[in-house]
């Protein structure tokens, strides 16, 4: 039997076996349409719609109403929607949802950090390693072009200066020896009067110095760089 449908038939003047046939015919033409879009034998609900591309827009729907329909799109069937004051609204666009207006969607190569290890769909991880995000600007180190590095890991070398030290001193206590000859004609030594004080001297060069090597790294949440793709 072919399902071919034909709103034509059955003809009055056809025998009443012609008439049953085409029936049939036409009946399981309208069963296949239905079988395709609803389970309509068991739960009654959809589950697949085919929309015909429009080239053109369609009229705006009652104040209770809205209307999906597919466009042709620079080419292509895109699903949009048009609601009762006459907004239409694009929401597909090359396979994925379409966002414009306050949500635009983020521009080709546009970068942005992610905590986790590998760029999501639609992003490439971009060559950028072991380095912290900041605000350009100013006249510091971060003063270059926004996406360049800058910066560097090692702390600088210093050398202390006298202010920086802890109080301190260096210095002994000093007696006066004196020397002297008894009734028996015999010398002899003895310390006479306050002690005073000497210093023992100077030390250090003043030489600059520096706090290790570049291991150094603030605690941190890790991620990758990528940038969207076009």
């Amino acid at each position: 039997m072919t399902t071919n449908w034909n709103k034509d038939y059955p003809l009055a003047a056809s025998s009443l076996s012609s008439q049953a046939l085409q029936m049939r015919q036409n009946h399981a033409v309208i069963d296949d349409a239905l079988s395709r879009m609803f389970n309509y034998l068991t739960d009654y609900y959809l589950h697949t719609l085919i929309l015909r591309t429009r080239t053109d827009h369609p009229t705006t729907p009652a104040s209770d109403k809205g209307k999906f329909y597919a466009r042709d799109t620079d080419g292509k069937a895109e699903l949009w929607f048009k609601d009762n004051s006459g907004n239409e609204v694009q929401i597909t666009s090359a396979g994925s949802l379409h966002v414009s207006g306050k949500g635009a969607d983020v521009p080709a190569g546009t970068p942005c950090f992610f905590a986790q290890d590998t760029a999501p769909t639609g992003w490439t991880g971009a060559a950028h390693e072991d380095g912290l995000l900041a605000v350009k600007g100013g006249s510091n180190a971060y003063n270059v072009a926004g996406g360049n590095t800058a910066g560097t890991w090692t702390a600088p070398t210093h050398a202390l200066t006298e202010a920086e030290m802890a109080a301190h001193d260096h210095t002994i206590q000093v007696y006066e020896q004196k020397k002297s000859t008894n009734t028996s004609g015999n010398s002899y030594r003895y310390i006479s009067g306050s002690p005073g004080s000497k210093n023992t001297g100077d030390a250090g060069s003043g030489t600059a110095h520096s706090h290790g090597s570049d291991t150094y790294r603030p605690y941190a949440i890790t991620g990758i760089i990528a940038t969207r793709d076009a």
